[in-house]
């Protein structure tokens, strides 16, 4: 029975022993803008759909399809998805965002974080369809425009600021890289569905001849 006891009393203190495993809690305040709409004059609207996302396999980020806003990406993750209030930066077009997470896998140190906005779209869309975006991001490791850390996932727990800012908005970045510039595109099938679905319109065609 001492014997049963003393094991016991040992297994339970290897258990104590055995450090938890910790994740640091990031709080980042996104400051963003001017951001545009596709004819890169007028400024997003409020309600436009912004996002944080990151690149957890290192192999660089997937551009969004018409059905996913990751292009079904693997190691591509959006760590948060908020709506554009201009009223928090004071100027249209522009938004001011704290969002928090925390570093734990798949995301990790070190990883590549992008940020992307969708003008024609809202925080309750739930694909993007047929629309234009915008993005950034950069593999400089230079503290853009009063940020307070890169475009990386920082290797310490905190509160930092990260800053995308074109001239207008008193920053670096040109005015055109704030322009919704690239487009969705359909996925694969779908590409394959449209030839399939224009060789049946031929052939029926020829047919009828």
């Amino acid at each position: 029975m001492k014997r049963f006891f003393l094991n016991s009393a040992l297994v339970l203190l290897a258990i104590i022993a055995v450090p938890l495993k910790s994740t640091a809690t990031v709080s980042i305040v996104i400051e963003a803008g001017i951001l545009y709409n596709s004819n890169g004059t007028t400024p997003m609207p409020d309600g436009g759909l912004l996002q944080l996302v990151a690149d957890t396999g290192n192999d660089g980020f997937t551009a969004p399809t018409t059905t996913s806003f990751i292009g079904n990406s693997l190691n591509d993750v959006v760590l948060s998805s908020w709506a554009m209030d201009s009223t928090t930066a004071g100027v249209s077009g522009a938004d001011i965002k704290t969002i928090s997470f925390s570093i734990s896998a798949p995301l990790a140190t070190g990883q590549q974080l992008m940020l992307r906005w969708f003008p024609s779209l809202t925080i309750s869309s739930s694909t993007p369809g047929l629309t234009s975006y915008g993005q950034f991001t950069t593999t400089s490791g230079s503290l853009l425009d009063g940020s307070t850390m890169t475009w990386y996932v920082p290797a310490n727990g905190g509160t930092y600021g990260l800053n995308f800012l074109t001239g207008n908005a008193g920053g670096s970045q040109l005015e055109s890289a704030g322009t919704a510039a690239f487009a969705t595109v359909p996925e694969p099938t779908s590409f394959a569905l449209l030839g399939a679905g224009m060789v049946m319109m031929v052939t029926g065609r020829r047919r009828r001849k």
